[in-house]
């Protein structure tokens, strides 16, 4: 079945479908409904993935997008505890807020948090942190930066943003109706799912897995949108 815009937008999230009137989703000609037929189907394989090396060959046709989000996104390998947290002092225990004192930072700590700072981020290290600590976290914002808290502790959680729910809800849920006020309950079936993925490869190829199935799923949502207005696009993951 090859969905219409109308069809689409109709039927999309509402939290989902202000991002695709912002970014004029996929039009009605064939010759950009064409790709979201392959994608389905790059989607429907990588699904049934049980290895990196099956999930690579998959997404081999993503490759001069996979290199540029490779440029920008490097794997980072390491992860955060909860027990690290606990041990530092500069992090309030009643909000997960940061405690500023400059006496307490080094150079480099300066640095990215003069970083966050510029582009307006600090104020999103107390829904990270809770993330990290796997608190519950019913706020309607901050949903982002909680669910990558969580990924950074335990990489069989997915990394979130608009793309990836996009790819999620377009290609696996068929585009079900949810009302704006599940958005937590949307994402956490997007994390069951990848999650259940992850799962059937080994353990110690699980972390490369993750990464690059968090990868896919990114592309395929941004390549939903129409490529004409890709220069528009404001989304970070």
């Amino acid at each position: 079945v090859v969905y219409g815009v109308s069809e689409i937008k109709s039927n999309l999230p509402t939290f989902l479908k202000y991002n695709l009137e912002q970014f004029d989703f996929i039009n009605s000609t064939m010759k950009n409904l064409q790709p979201y037929e392959e994608q389905k189907k790059i989607f429907a394989a990588a699904k049934k993935c049980d290895s990196i090396e099956k999930l690579k060959n998959v997404i081999h046709s993503f490759q001069k997008d996979i290199e540029k989000f490779e440029n920008k996104y490097k794997p980072l390998d390491f992860n955060i505890t909860i027990a690290e947290l606990a041990k530092d002092k500069r992090i309030c225990k009643k909000n997960n807020d940061l405690i500023i004192d400059k006496s307490t930072f080094n150079a480099l700590e300066k640095v990215l948090i003069s970083v966050l700072w510029k582009n307006g981020m600090l104020n999103r290290l107390p829904s990270f942190l809770s993330g990290v600590k796997d608190e519950e976290y019913q706020k309607k914002t901050g949903l982002i930066f909680n669910q990558f808290g969580r990924h950074m502790k335990d990489y069989n959680e997915p990394i979130v943003d608009i793309n990836c729910l996009t790819a999620f809800a377009v290609y696996e849920k068929g585009i079900i109706t949810h009302n704006e006020n599940e958005r937590n309950k949307f994402i956490d079936e997007y994390r069951v799912w990848f999650k259940a993925i992850v799962g059937k490869v080994i353990e110690k190829n699980r972390k490369d897995f993750s990464y690059h199935l968090d990868k896919l799923m990114f592309l395929l949502g941004k390549n939903l949108k129409n490529k004409k207005s890709k220069s528009q696009s404001k989304t970070e993951y």
